[in-house]
């Protein structure tokens, strides 16, 4: 059994635009639940690296020495050198756990501890948007809007669960209507390379409201995400109207893509800080008949299960089971 001497320890997530942390104590051993305290966010355009941000969280804590972090962080982990994707930050993992004082210190990219929180992850912090039947063991896949578009899977490796990180909101966007060849060619009117991310992200939301009232000759407003969704909601603007609904469409066709690139028969989660605040609209949407609309595999799309999460920050709990979890694993290899 793992050694309460792990406690405390210091979990966080970290996006391009805030960093969310908080503290671990303890494991309920009856449930398995792991509840995170103490939770703070900070701007990440207030700092000039992440040791700066986890520094001034470990001071806060009144006294209380963590001896471990689990950091999830928007961008590839690979190696002991991490570099943001969407900031400038860059730093030695070593580096940082030596200065901070921790015994151990780990990062894992930010949609794979998502994943992973998919695990632990019940009740009213899921919302199905499609029944389907899971596969028992088969993986699954997380897919998020927000500052980006967020990519994960999560595969079954013998008894335990293991989360696969990469950068899936960079491949390339494919047009799956003329709409959508005409906002592709009005975004960028070359041949250069054009993300998924470039429209299914809180900015991509902002390109495909801009390349509306291009195509559709109306005035242009320099409107944020939040005031787009606002309006679609509340029926208040045609164009913002379309601009979500090609959103939910263009997510769908991307996670439909991710599902089958991952076998992901075992269930198809959406996540990110967007969707929840749009539920309404999404199971309105066409978001399923996009994921759906694969030529002949599309039936089997039709039974997989598709979920949305809605739970308080689910990348903090995928963390804290993760190290967990880990920690767990190593110590019982060792004992063997």
């Amino acid at each position: 059994m793992i050694a309460d001497s792990m406690f405390p320890y210091v979990v966080a997530d970290v996006g391009g635009t805030n960093g969310r942390f908080g503290l671990v104590t303890h494991r309920d051993g009856v449930s398995g639940h792991i509840d995170v305290q103490q939770q703070q966010v900070f701007s990440c355009a207030d700092f000039d690296q992440f040791e700066a941000m986890l520094a001034l969280y470990m001071a806060s804590l009144d006294g209380v020495k963590p001896l471990a972090a689990c950091i999830a962080i928007a961008g590839p982990v690979i190696g002991d050198h991490f570099r943001m994707t969407n900031l400038s930050w860059d730093f030695s993992i070593e580096d940082v756990r030596k200065k901070l004082g921790l015994k151990r210190l780990v990062l894992i990219n930010d949609f794979a501890a998502l994943a992973y929180s998919a695990l632990y992850t019940t009740g009213d912090a899921l919302s199905t948007l499609q029944v389907g039947e899971s596969v028992p063991n088969a993986p699954r896949v997380v897919v998020g809007p927000g500052t980006g578009l967020g990519v994960a899977g999560l595969v079954r490796v013998g008894n335990r669960w293991f989360p696969i990180s990469g950068e899936g909101g960079h491949m390339t966007f494919a047009p799956a209507s003329q709409k959508q060849l005409e906002i592709r060619k009005v975004i960028e009117p070359t041949d250069k390379h054009i993300s998924a991310e470039r429209f299914i992200c809180g900015k991509g939301l902002v390109n495909l409201y801009r390349a509306l009232t291009v195509i559709n000759g109306v005035e242009l407003e320099p409107l944020e995400p939040d005031e787009i969704s606002r309006r679609a909601l509340e029926k208040s603007d045609p164009t913002c109207e379309e601009a979500l609904s090609l959103f939910f469409e263009m997510l769908g066709s991307a996670a439909g893509n991710v599902c089958m690139a991952f076998g992901a028969w075992g269930g198809v989660y959406l996540g990110g800080g967007i969707l929840p605040q749009v539920e309404s609209e999404l199971k309105r949407s066409g978001l399923l008949a996009s994921f759906a609309d694969k030529g002949r595999i599309g039936l089997l799309l039709q039974q997989v299960p598709v979920y949305l999460m809605k739970g308080d920050n689910p990348a903090l709990s995928g963390a804290a089971h993760w190290l967990y979890d880990t920690q767990r694993a190593e110590e019982t290899n060792h004992s063997e």
